[in-house]
């Protein structure tokens, strides 16, 4: 604010301003701003991109004539991400209109086009009461959203992502400032703008609204489901279906399910379960024993798990802070705990501690495992590239990509980088898949030998074996190449998961549950045993509504939200955990032993798991207690636990 660029290592006075009286002060990288008590703008510092909004140079302030008469309530300052002395500026003024000036390189001024301006330019009339946007990424620009006082939105800037809200039509980049239509009449008081931690450009990619009856719309990249899948667009904004606790049976918590080759995992209640298939410890029990119903892993109770895998003979488990565990087979090092020797109960994987790890997979057919970092980093160990590697790595294929999500369920692995390409790992080789310049894929899901991808507008398409019929093609003609599943044309897919030979997927907006491939088991849920090669609804889900579905090797697991897991298919290992062995070609509700919060109509009575007690009988093969909240009486019951009627005191 001074005549001369020295400098200055005390306070001093900026003397042009010593006799008005300051309210605001804003800067825009090295430009300045200051609004006084009659609402007059002020400006000083660079002017590298004309964001002074007068024709100056200089470091002493100077007024901004054009808002003499109307005066500003507002600067909203936006500065560039790799030069300092640039910057875009709005100004929303007294009466409402919103105005513009400064950098417009990457059209961030809304203005039309992407020339810069170094006067301010009306861009809105709609009485704004706020300009939203965030930190601009590096060789780009940020979504822009305007709020009226009546509640109407307006967005402009950076749509590569659908995320101003303007339906799947709408430009890649919106150079003039418009009006969201979808939240006409809807009253928004306040957009939350939610970036990517994978993306290392910081694009913006999932936005929020909340009207002012307090109801939730979101648009942009919108994930409701639980797996850690690549996320799905949605165009124009839409109420979000937020689960009612109140609603949810038992106060349950809800759930995430892994199907494995024949045993399975689940974090319910925010306890985890196992069951099925355990010869080579992937239970994590302890032991080597098959278990044909849900039963707790004790050791990792209380690790807060956000994540769980089942291989094919083995198991991973993710953490909320970023530790992984492993257990069950390890003849090639797939657990990643630097040795080859088998464990029998949930192990941490020491090596990569201090890496942020934010999902895990898993590769059947090459055992071993998959963790994604943070920072975009994918480490890999187990089977690798034809030899033993025990310790977690970055994986040698895709060094130098920053990677977004993976999606693996047998010998294929989909690999999604920070740019939206799309790679594929299956078996030996290692390619790049596209469809066109202008298109990409979002979605994806691998089965054992066949894939499905979903692009950008909503297309989905798939690849691989189909001697079953499981591409969904109305056929059973192999491809190399992706190819349109025509079926699902118009049809808004918010679930894709492939298994596997058979596949499924799940309409975000009519909620319908559609399965195909081969049935030989009763997979599909059909309620009979014949192949599907054209999807086909699951008229058993009708009016149920799926968050998550996992398709094994022959087998089926899925959550509805209300907490209930559901699984059918084959079942010789108890893999359904049903507890018998007999396959099933209907969905079947899998049931908990809810230990810790049992409740009956009759006698209210409540049971609370606790652990292991030193006083019990050792007549008994004890694995914890019961006990009574009401009457504080403890019962010790032995590995298949009794019902509570045969419970005795000890």
């Amino acid at each position: 604010g001074f005549e001369d660029t020295g400098n200055v290592s005390s306070p001093k006075l900026i003397s042009t301003l010593s006799n008005v009286k300051i309210k605001s002060l804003v800067s825009v990288g090295s430009t300045m701003f200051a609004i006084d008590d009659a609402s007059q703008v002020y400006s000083w510092g660079s002017n590298t991109a004309g964001q002074l909004g007068r024709k100056a140079s200089g470091g002493v302030p100077g007024q901004i004539t054009d808002f003499n008469k109307i005066g500003v309530k507002e600067i909203v300052d936006y500065p560039s991400s790799f030069n300092y002395n640039m910057g875009a500026v709005f100004a929303i003024a007294n009466n409402g209109n919103l105005y513009a000036w400064g950098d417009n390189e990457y059209g961030q001024l809304g203005v039309g086009d992407t020339t810069s301006r170094q006067v301010p330019v009306l861009i809105s009339s709609s009485n704004i009461l706020q300009v939203i946007t965030e930190a601009p990424p590096v060789t780009d620009t940020s979504p822009f959203f305007a709020i009226s006082d009546s509640g109407e939105v307006y967005s402009w800037g950076n749509n590569k992502s659908f995320q101003l809200g303007l339906g799947k039509d709408a430009p890649k980049k919106v150079l003039s400032i418009t009006q969201i239509s979808s939240l006409k009449g809807k009253n928004i008081k306040q957009i939350l703008i939610k970036g990517d931690a994978f993306l290392a450009s910081g694009n913006s990619e999932s936005i929020f609204a909340i009207d002012k009856n307090g109801k939730l719309y979101s648009w942009g990249i919108t994930n409701y489901n639980l797996d850690s899948q690549p996320a799905i667009y949605q165009y124009t904004p839409k109420p979000v279906e937020i689960f009612d606790v109140n609603k949810i049976s038992q106060n349950r918590e809800l759930s995430i399910v892994s199907a494995g080759y024949s045993h399975s995992l689940a974090i319910h209640d925010g306890k985890v379960y196992s069951w099925g298939s355990n010869d080579q410890g992937q239970l994590g029990l302890g032991d080597h024993s098959d278990r044909h119903s849900p039963n707790l892993i004790p050791s990792l109770k209380g690790k807060n798990l956000t994540q769980v895998i089942a291989g094919e003979s083995f198991s991973l488990a993710l953490r909320d802070n970023g530790d992984v565990y492993a257990w069950g087979s390890n003849s090639y090092g797939q657990l990643g705990l630097g040795d080859q020797t088998h464990r029998n109960s949930p192990t941490f994987i020491s090596s990569l501690q201090g890496t942020r790890v934010v999902q895990i997979s898993f590769r059947s057919n090459q055992d071993a495992g998959l963790a994604l970092a943070q920072d975009g980093t994918l480490y890999a160990w187990g089977w690798i590239d034809d030899a033993v590697q025990s310790t977690p790595a970055p994986l040698d294929r895709v060094k130098g990509k920053i990677i977004k999500q993976i999606s693996s369920n047998g010998g294929n692995t989909l690999i999604f980088d920070k740019d939206n390409n799309l790679y594929t790992w299956s078996f030996d080789s290692f390619s790049k898949v596209g469809i066109s310049d202008d298109d990409f894929f979002v979605l994806g899901s691998s089965g054992f030998a066949h894939m499905h991808a979903m692009t950008e507008y909503g297309n989905l398409y798939s690849w691989g074996d189909n001697n079953y019929g499981q591409l969904g093609l109305n056929t059973t003609h192999n491809s190399d190449n992706p190819i349109f599943m025509s079926f699902f044309e118009g049809v808004n897919i918010r679930l894709l998961e492939a298994g596997g030979s058979h596949s499924f997927a799940v309409g975000a907006d009519d909620k319908k549950v559609y399965s195909w491939g081969l049935n030989q088991n009763g997979q599909l849920g059909t309620g009979d045993n014949l192949e599907r090669n054209s999807p086909e609804e699951v008229s058993a889900f009708k009016g149920v509504n799926l968050i998550q579905l996992k398709a094994g090797k022959a087998f089926s697991l899925a959550i509805d939200d209300k907490g209930n897991i559901f699984s059918w298919g084959k079942n010789d290992k108890g893999q359904l955990g049903l507890g018998h062995t007999e396959n099933q070609n209907l969905p079947q509700m899998v049931k908990f032993d809810h230990s810790e919060n049992k409740s009956h109509s009759q006698d209210h009575n409540k049971y609370l798991y606790i652990g292991i007690p030193v006083a019990c009988s050792a007549a008994v093969l004890i694995t914890g207690v019961l006990l009574h909240a009401k009457y504080k009486k403890m019962w010790c019951f032995s590995y298949k636990s009794p019902s509570e009627e045969s419970l005795l005191p000890k």
